[in-house]
């Protein structure tokens, strides 16, 4: 599976590339489900990758791993190799809050809403003729118990 997300991967950064958008290529501990032949095939392709102009940032703990690129000539930094330095990041002081200008005290109008009217109840007036025949049927049904009203 680990071939299948690096392959996507590479696709990813290789459509970037087609489009002049510069990404680089990250990977971490790749080469960890790899037999020896298969992580030499992989740097090779790696480096072959390198070689057109692409940055590709490699993470990994193991020495034998980072033997293989020697081997390739390939130009190589290690976290030995980077001196760092650190100073404090100044921290902008905040802007101070402004306090808010007094407002004058909100107009309230009271809400009269609409009275409806009541309506008077109706039995809708059935449009399909077999309502008569449904009404009758179930007046005449002995499992129901209330008749239902004929129209």
């Amino acid at each position: 599976m680990d071939q299948v997300y690096l392959s996507v991967g590479l696709a990813i950064v290789n459509a970037y590339r087609a489009r002049n958008v510069v990404v680089p290529l990250i990977l971490n501990d790749v080469f960890v489900n790899l037999d020896h032949a298969a992580a030499e095939s992989l740097v090779e392709v790696l480096c072959e990758f390198a070689s057109r102009g692409q940055q590709v940032l490699l993470f990994t703990r193991h020495q034998h791993i980072r033997d293989l690129f020697v081997h390739r000539a390939a130009r190589l930094f290690t976290l030995r190799d980077v001196e760092v330095t650190f100073r404090p990041v100044p921290v902008p002081t905040p802007a101070p809050i402004p306090t808010p200008m007094p407002t004058a005290a909100p107009v309230v109008e009271p809400v009269v809403e609409p009275v409806a009217e009541p309506v008077a109840e109706q039995e809708p007036a059935p449009r399909d003729p077999s309502y008569q025949w449904v009404a009758e049927w179930h007046r005449k049904d002995p499992v129901h118990t209330v008749p239902a009203p004929i129209i």
